[in-house]
């Protein structure tokens, strides 16, 4: 996603939260006018902070991938310990620099190997299919946190 649609898609969220709080808004000044502004202000603030704290965790790249594009990347955008990794390594190479991968995620045409890191971060290595060590990598995913890997199971 680029940052023009990442723009467009936080201010449309932005303005669909204060149009809601103006609507319920406009429907409990129904039953006491005064009562419109009170509403219509905590609903809106409270709903700017939630985008704000949304940007701020995409931003910050919290619960997100680091590198998420598993056909376009290059090794210099992992982090130091693993730009060893290119498209001629094998997942049997991988496994013995980090360590044996602790989950195969995917079907038949589309396999990742799971490596999970003692910091809690996760790589994400997709390979030829079938997955076997004689797999090249096709593409790569890095996680900060493996708990929000958003991929198949």
């Amino acid at each position: 996603m680029g940052e023009a649609d990442r723009i467009f898609r936080w201010s449309f969220t932005l303005l669909f939260g204060i149009g809601a709080a103006a609507g319920l808004a406009t429907v409990t000044a129904l039953l006491w006018w005064p009562l419109f502004w009170f509403v219509f202000s905590v609903l809106s603030v409270c709903w700017v902070g939630l985008v704000i704290d949304g940007i701020r965790k995409q931003n910050s790249g919290e619960n997100l991938a680091i590198l998420n594009r598993s056909r376009d990347w290059q090794a210099k955008e992992l982090p130091a310990e693993f730009q060893f990794i290119d498209r001629d390594t094998t997942i049997g190479e991988i496994t013995q620099k980090i360590g044996p991968y602790s989950k195969v995620r995917g079907e038949d045409d589309v396999q990742a190997a799971q490596f999970n890191l003692p910091n809690k971060c996760a790589l994400l290595v997709f390979a030829e299919p079938p997955l076997r060590p004689q797999s090249r990598v096709r593409g790569i995913r890095f996680y900060r946190d493996r708990d929000f890997i958003e991929l198949f199971p």
